[in-house]
């Protein structure tokens, strides 16, 4: 993969690297760029929430977390460890919805 994005890879500068974020961050910041059942579902939330708690439940709980500073190239846009990899693994096999919301923080 690297070698197909050599070029573009060598033009990624911190400056550049910050202003995608940056502009990830706007455009998931406006409701607009959300589809529409997204949107009616972030509005309902309030009122929905005290249901929501009555019908959750934990099984196969485990939380994980990564050791600061894990991400050390700060010219791309690629890193990962141990959430990225267990997330990964809950992924692998499933082609349509994954079994359960994965909440990151």
């Amino acid at each position: 993969m690297e070698k197909l994005l050599a070029k573009e890879l060598k033009k990624l500068t911190p400056e550049r690297v910050e202003t995608i974020y940056a502009n990830m961050h706007a455009y998931a910041g406006k409701a607009e760029n959300f589809a529409p059942e997204v949107r009616m579902a972030l509005e309902n939330l309030p009122q929905r929430f005290s249901s929501l708690i009555e019908k959750l439940s934990w099984n196969d709980v485990r939380f994980i977390s990564d050791l600061p500073g894990k991400n050390t190239a700060r010219r791309r846009l690629d890193g990962g460890g141990e959430s990225t990899a267990v997330l990964a693994r809950c992924c692998r096999g499933h082609r349509r919805a994954l079994p359960s919301s994965l909440p990151i923080w």
